[in-house]
């Protein structure tokens, strides 16, 4: 496992832990499908 892959694993862990963060990242799902 990479740094950079780590260092997005971070990233998305910190970003899932407030509530904004999950509306951003659902919208990502969502732009990715």
């Amino acid at each position: 496992m990479s740094l950079l892959r780590l260092r997005e694993c971070e990233m998305v862990h910190s970003v899932m832990s407030n509530k904004s963060g999950q509306r951003l990242l659902s919208w990502m799902k969502e732009q990715k499908s």
